[in-house]
């Protein structure tokens, strides 16, 4: 395995070596040790490795002088180690200032060093420490598998190993959400979500994640002004990378026993990551189903549709308002793949479900469609605002977090009986229904705040469709024809209580423009504007051109 150049330089068969330059570079990491007596041969030399050597030929040799380091650097060598006494009585200076330059440690040895001596000193040491990190990470690996087999979580996991690691670690998903930490003893706080949020954006923004991806195996992030020094292993699903882990600490510190140790937890994160997926999955598929049962009332009696309650862990079923979360952006999307369009979904229901866990809110969710059907089951949100509260807090939250998604929510109203929970989807459904008919995604809407759209709603939609006719009908035919905005005209009128300028102001238009189209509607439905009752039938006939769709 590896010992860095200052911990060889410590051992006691290298007490009078010398370092002569590179001393940036001192903390390299020694992987095996390579001896030439003719620096001829110097393509075997190889990743990590100590080189040590007389320099025969090299005295006579500027070109090789010149090239030799360069070389080296690029071969990926730990350390050079040059014996002075026989071939050469010093080291040329040109070696010494390339050396500094590229920050590898140029080492002089006494005449009277003997190579086989400092080879096995160092071996040993490298072997030693093969045997040690192994019996670590078997170690480490026992008590981890412990915990899986105890049927402990990512916490307890996470935990220990911050502990026997001495480090903080994180597991965090694929869109950067913290998922578990743990904190040494004596490791000061864990990290913020938001910080390590922003830290993991910055690793993608810069392809470090995207190597990590195609290597599929533990690597070390150097520390920058943007992220901690760290390790990080990612966690797999088959051939897919479902979160990472990662384990945070001072770099010159880093041990193969971090990445060993990340790599194999990171292997038992995943077996945990698939059963509580498998877990999750089960419980929503018993939840749909009963919030299926609920809305299509398929249920022989209350006392079952209870028992099955109880059993799903709601103590109380009776009372409670629907609340549907739609993501707007599916309909324009269509460059997504299909994967893409999985993981917005997937994504929608688990931020709703989060956020109200951890408002300690006992809900049932399903996913329909692009919508998130959400059950609220808490007596605090049956009266007054708190369920306009509580669904604009869950639609900023995730667009917040789903930066290319905006969400419209529907809210039926609450009912204290079991009968009449499905009254109030229907009536989420429709308000989600009349945002979007209005063109004002991105809002949300109560049914109880829907005004004369509530009473339309309820109306046989022939009947609807025959009071449009009658209605405004020919103003939306005109403007299909010539593209003109003769209904908007209309509507911005009559909201700002017939008055001209105040219209034509929000028209941006002239006064004389929204005279000429307000004569011109009048001309189209032979209605009296200035007549009470033609306004209201022209008012009802636009709100039902939003609700059946014109």
């Amino acid at each position: 395995m590896t010992l860095t150049v200052h911990e060889a330089l410590h051992l006691d068969v290298l007490r009078d070596a010398k370092v002569r330059a590179g001393w940036g570079g001192l903390e390299r990491k020694i992987k095996w040790v390579n001896i030439l007596e003719i620096l001829e041969e110097l393509n075997v030399s190889r990743d990590g490795e100590l080189l040590i050597t007389t320099a025969f030929g090299l005295k006579d040799n500027p070109g090789l002088q010149q090239q030799l380091i360069p070389h080296l650097v690029e071969k990926g060598l730990a350390c050079l180690a040059i014996q002075t006494g026989y071939y050469l009585q010093e080291i040329p200076s040109v070696i010494l200032r390339q050396a500094d330059l590229h920050n590898l440690p140029v080492v002089e040895l006494p005449r009277d060093t003997m190579f086989a001596n400092l080879s096995k000193a160092i071996l040993t040491r490298l072997i030693n420490h093969q045997f040690q990190v192994l019996s670590d990470s078997q170690e480490l690996q026992h008590r981890l598998t412990q915990l899986v087999l105890k049927n402990k979580g990512l916490s307890e996991i996470l935990s220990v190993l911050a502990e026997l690691l001495d480090r903080k670690v994180r597991l965090v998903d694929n869109n950067y959400r913290l998922l578990a930490d743990g904190v040494p003893p004596d490791g000061g706080e864990a990290d913020t979500t938001g910080a390590i949020e922003e830290e993991f954006q910055w690793l993608r923004k810069y392809g470090i994640l995207d190597t990590l991806e195609k290597d599929k195996k533990a690597a070390e992030v150097q520390e920058s002004k943007h992220v901690s020094a760290q390790v990080i292993a990612p966690v797999m699903s088959g051939d897919t990378v479902t979160a990472y882990l990662s384990a945070v600490g001072d770099s010159h510190t880093f041990s193969e026993l971090d990445l060993a140790a990340l790599y194999q937890a990171a292997t038992l994160c995943s077996l945990v990551l698939l059963k509580e997926a498998a877990v999750r999955d089960t419980e929503d598929r018993l939840k749909g189903d009963f919030l299926d049962d609920l809305l299509s009332g398929n249920y022989p009696s209350e006392e079952i549709v209870l028992r099955r309650a109880r059993f799903l862990g709601y103590e109380s079923i009776h009372r409670g308002v629907f609340m549907l979360f739609k993501a707007n952006e599916f309909e324009t999307l269509e460059k997504l793949s299909e994967p893409e369009i999985i993981q917005i979904k997937t994504d929608l229901i688990s931020l709703i479900q989060e956020a109200l866990a951890q408002k300690n809110i006992h809900s049932i969710c399903r996913l329909q469609s692009a919508t998130v059907i959400v059950l609220i089951l808490e007596e605090g949100f049956l009266s007054g605002d708190a369920d306009v509260g509580l669904a604009t807090e869950l639609k900023e939250e995730i667009e917040q977090k789903m930066k290319r998604v905006t969400v419209s929510a529907g809210l039926g109203r609450p009912y204290r009986e079991l009968g009449k929970l499905a009254k109030s989807f229907a009536e989420g459904e429709k308000a989600l229904r009349i945002a979007q008919k209005i063109g004002d995604d991105g809002g949300v809407f109560r049914f109880s705040d829907l005004g004369a759209f509530r009473l339309l709603l309820s109306e046989n939609e022939a009947e609807l469709n025959a009071f449009y006719r009658d209605t405004v009908e020919k103003i939306v035919e005109d403007d299909r024809k010539n593209n003109g905005e003769l209904l908007k005209s209309l509507k911005v009128y009559l909201d700002e209580n017939r008055n001209i300028k105040e219209a034509a102001s929000k028209l941006f238009i002239h006064r004389h423009t929204l005279k000429y189209r307000l004569n011109k509607i009048a001309g189209l439905t032979g209605r009296d504007l200035d007549n009470s009752e033609d306004l209201l039938n022209l008012h009802l006939g636009i709100l039902i051109s939003y609700i059946l769709g014109e």
